[in-house]
C-alpha cells in the first residue's frame, strides 16, 4: 500500500536527512516571534550565510528591539486580506473561515517558506488544520511536480516519534522510540460515520480519492520573507542597541577627581557628599571638574535611516513614515507601493493556485461543483480629495456610455457596499415607467 519503506533503517535515515536539512530553514520564526527584555541577558539565534546556526547573547544592557520583520510580514498579509476577498461563487463555508485560513498559510508560509492545510473528517464535515512545514516531508514523482506521498513526524516526548505516511491508498502510523519501530499500524484516511434516525449504526472505513495535506507556497522559490535582509535587521538593532547602551551607561556624569587620595572610603564619602550637597571640599593642590563623554548622534541618526530604508526596499515593504514628506498626490503613493504590490502579486500567485486545489478536495469529497477563483480586494492608502476629484470628471464618461455607474461608485472613497450605494440612488431617482400595476389617470386621481 505505502511507496515508501517502514523499515527502522530507511525511516530513521529520512527523518534524520530532513531534520539536518532543515535545521537552517526556520530562523524567520525567531525574529518575527522575538520580544526583547528590558533587562538581563538574553540570546537570538542567527544563521550565517553558510546557513549555520548560531546564538549571539546580547548583553543585559541593551534594551531596546525594533521589530522591522514582523511589520514587513503582517503588513504584506493586510495589504491583501484586510478586505473580504472575491470569491466567483460561494462554497459551502463562511468568508470569514476561508479568511482566517488564508491569513494563517500565509504567516506561516511568510515565515517558513511553505504552509501545510490538512484536511479530516468530523461529525461526517470536512475540515482542515493548518500544519507547520518543520512536520512534513513531500515525496514527489519522477517529474517533481506532483506529490505522492506526505511523511507526517513530530515528537511525542524527547524519545518518541509518531510518524504518519500518507498515500492515496491510506495511512501507516508509526512510532519510532530510539530510533526503533516499536508499533506499527495501516489505516483508512478517515472514518465516517453511518447515522440512520439520528444514531450512528456503523462507520465505514474510507480513503478520500486525494491525498489530504495541500501546500502553501510564498513564492516561486519557497523562500521565506526573512531572504536578503536577515543581516540587515541585525545591524540596525545592534547599532540601535548600541546607542541606548551608550545613554544608559553615560547618564550619569562622570567626574575627574585631581589631588584626591585612592582610598575607596575616601572616594565613597566623597560621592556622598557630592549628591547630598552639590559640592565637596577640596583637598590643597587639588582640582574637580566634570567629563563631557558626546556620542556619535548624528552619525548613529544616518546609518539607522540608511538601514531602514534598505530593510523596507529589500524587504519590499512599505514605509508609512515616507508619506509625510508633503508629496502625497495619488500617483507618488502609488508608486511607492510597488515593492509591497510585487511582492503580494508573488504571494497572490501561490495563493491562487492552493485555492484551486483547495475547492477541488472540496468538490471530490462532497460531489459538488464549487468555482475556484479567488480575487484579492488589496487594500491601499489613497489621496481622498484626488480620488473624489477624478470621480467627478469621470461623470462624462458614464454619460457618454464609455463607463458604467457601478465602476464610478466603487472608486468613490466613501462608499463601502457597492450594491447598497446602487439601490439608494434609484430609491432616490425611481424611473419613470410602468411596474406593471395600473396606475390612476389624472382624472381618477382627482376623483380619488
Amino acid at each position: 500500500m505505502i511507496k515508501i519503506k517502514t523499515e527502522q533503517k530507511d525511516l530513521v535515515e529520512l527523518i534524520k536527512k530532513d531534520k539536518k536539512e532543515k535545521a537552517k530553514k526556520y530562523i524567520a520564526n525567531s525574529y518575527y516571534n522575538y520580544k526583547p527584555k528590558p533587562s538581563g541577558d538574553f540570546e537570538i539565534d542567527v544563521a550565517d550565510t553558510n546557513g549555520i546556526i548560531r546564538t549571539i547573547k546580547i548583553k543585559n544592557d541593551v534594551i531596546v528591539y525594533i521589530n522591522y520583520f514582523k511589520l514587513l510580514v503582517n503588513q504584506k498579509i493586510e495589504y491583501l486580506l484586510s478586505k473580504e476577498p472575491t470569491m466567483k461563487a460561494k462554497i459551502n463555508y463562511t468568508i470569514m473561515t476561508i479568511m482566517d485560513m488564508l491569513k494563517i498559510l500565509m504567516l506561516n508560509a511568510s515565515l517558513d517558506g511553505t504552509a501545510w492545510l490538512h484536511f479530516y473528517v468530523e461529525d461526517n464535515t470536512l475540515d482542515w488544520v493548518i500544519i507547520k512545514d518543520s512536520e512534513i516531508i513531500p515525496i514527489f514523482d519522477k517529474k517533481k511536480k506532483n506529490i505522492i506521498t506526505i511523511i507526517r513526524y513530530y515528537d511525542l516526548d524527547k524519545d518518541k516519534i509518531k510518524v504518519e505516511i500518507w498515500d492515496v491508498d491510506g495511512v501507516t502510523n508509526i512510532i519510532l522510540d530510539k530510533d526503533k519501530v516499536v508499533a506499527e499500524q495501516e489505516t483508512t484516511h478517515i472514518q465516517k460515520d453511518v447515522i440512520y434516525n439520528n444514531a450512528v449504526i456503523d462507520t465505514n472505513n474510507i480513503n478520500f480519492s486525494f491525498i489530504p495535506f495541500i501546500p502553501f507556497y510564498n513564492n516561486k522559490d519557497k523562500e521565506s520573507d526573512i531572504v536578503g535582509i536577515q543581516e540587515l535587521l541585525d545591524f540596525y538593532n545592534e547599532i540601535s542597541g548600541g546607542f541606548i547602551s551608550n545613554i544608559y551607561k553615560f547618564q550619569e556624569a562622570l567626574t575627574k577627581l585631581k589631588g584626591f587620595s585612592g582610598d575607596e572610603e575616601v572616594l565613597k564619602e566623597t560621592t556622598r557628599l557630592m549628591k547630598k550637597y552639590s559640592m565637596v571640599g577640596i583637598p590643597e593642590g587639588g582640582d574637580i571638574e566634570p567629563l563631557t563623554i558626546e556620542i556619535p548622534v548624528e552619525a548613529r541618526k544616518f546609518m539607522l535611516e540608511l538601514l531602514k530604508d534598505a530593510i523596507f526596499r529589500i524587504g519590499r515593504g512599505y514605509d508609512a513614515d515616507k508619506i509625510g514628506d508633503g508629496n502625497i498626490t495619488n500617483i507618488v503613493i502609488k508608486s511607492r507601493y510597488f515593492p509591497l504590490d510585487n511582492k503580494a502579486n508573488e504571494v497572490e500567485a501561490e495563493e491562487k493556485k492552493f485555492f484551486e486545489k483547495f475547492v477541488n478536495c472540496i468538490n471530490l469529497y462532497y460531489n459538488s461543483n464549487y468555482n475556484a477563483i479567488i480575487d484579492n480586494n488589496r487594500h491601499q492608502l489613497f489621496n481622498e480629495s484626488e480620488r473624489l476629484e477624478d470621480c467627478i470628471k469621470a461623470i462624462d464618461l458614464v454619460n457618454a456610455g464609455l463607463l458604467s455607474k457601478e465602476t464610478l461608485i466603487t472608486n468613490i472613497p466613501w462608499v463601502t457596499d457597492v450594491k447598497k450605494e446602487l439601490r439608494l440612488i434609484e430609491g432616490q431617482n425611481p424611473p419613470n415607467v410602468n411596474t406593471g400595476q395600473n396606475l390612476p389617470n389624472e382624472e381618477e386621481a382627482k376623483n380619488e
